[in-house]
């Protein structure tokens, strides 16, 4: 099987939310997350920009890409790079990169914190609320924590993702039902 066809593989089984992954549950161990279950969070990513809209505002050409930071799993960032190098959403090329907890954050439009390390999570989703820009948070925590608008959770064999509306909302961003509709979870009002 061709890299192209195991990446789109990987791509569709991951929105389906039917990867299936041998894991303990993500809030019990800081570990650096398996090989597959990195590649389908990394295929993850890279769809959920191609389901989220940004105010109009939120690029400054109609060529600007969409920049994705990780923070906590360079591998993953690695990974991410390669499943979307030379692919496009919306016209937009889609750049990948590691960030550490106290790098600016502004020029990214989706921030991924990996782990559930509390001090780099609370500084950089307290960092994207403060953000005079839209950023879509990612994290991967046991309970979906306030400011992130998905969270990936441990569900039996698979990973899986929850959606905070509310916290989407006070983004600016424009969740696309179809991303809703794959959601273990969507939290309406606040995620507790």
């Amino acid at each position: 099987m061709t890299r192209a066809l195991v990446a789109g593989a990987l791509v569709a089984a991951a929105l389906a939310g039917i990867a299936v992954v041998k894991r303990p549950a993500l809030a019990q161990t800081s570990a650096p997350t398996h090989a597959p279950e990195r590649s389908i969070k990394a295929a993850y990513l890279y769809k959920f920009a191609g389901y989220v809209d940004w105010p109009a505002s939120r690029f400054r050409s109609n060529e600007a890409p969409i920049l994705i930071g990780v923070a906590g799993d360079a591998a993953l960032a690695e990974e991410l790079g390669r499943i979307s190098a030379g692919r496009t959403i919306a016209g937009r090329s889609i750049l990948a990169r590691e960030i550490n907890a106290d790098d600016a954050i502004d020029e990214l439009e989706v921030l991924f914190v990996a782990g559930p390390d509390s001090s780099a999570l609370e500084r950089l989703l307290a960092a994207a609320a403060a953000s005079p820009e839209a950023i879509l948070t990612v994290t991967e925590t046991e309970r979906l924590p306030d400011g992130s608008v998905i969270n990936f959770v441990a569900d039996h064999d698979r990973v899986r993702f929850e959606v905070a509306l509310q916290a989407a909302e006070r983004e600016g961003l424009k969740l696309n039902s179809r991303l809703l509709a794959v959601a273990s979870r969507v939290y309406r009002g606040p995620a507790r």
